[in-house]
């Protein structure tokens, strides 16, 4: 559940939040000073920046942390098998594997 939050939901809602947040700060300096509320700078060039940044940074992250493998390994995703999700794993040519105990253990 975190994974899916952290590479799916933040990279989408966080430049909505970062821009909602940079609004009301504007809106609160324009009535302190007294200026319109429209006028208030649309900063796409921020929102555009920051959904960059995120993006980059978790392709960076998942390459860094993800399950590599050799040339010669095969990787098998996550499966259902038996009434229980499967981790992903990595087998070797001859069979063996490493990682894929059922989730929740």
């Amino acid at each position: 559940m975190l994974k899916k939050f952290l590479t799916i939901v933040l990279p989408i809602a966080l430049p909505f939040l970062v821009y909602w947040g940079y609004v009301l700060v504007a809106r609160w300096r324009a009535r302190r000073t007294g200026g319109a509320e429209r006028d208030i700078p649309w900063p796409w060039a921020v929102l555009t920046l920051v959904g960059v940044v995120l993006m980059v940074s978790i392709l960076v992250g998942y390459r860094i942390l993800g399950e590599q493998a050799n040339p010669d390994q095969q990787i098998i995703p996550e499966r259902y098998i038996d009434g229980e999700v499967r981790d992903s794993e990595v087998v070797d040519d001859q069979g063996s594997s490493r990682g894929g105990t059922p989730a929740g253990e």
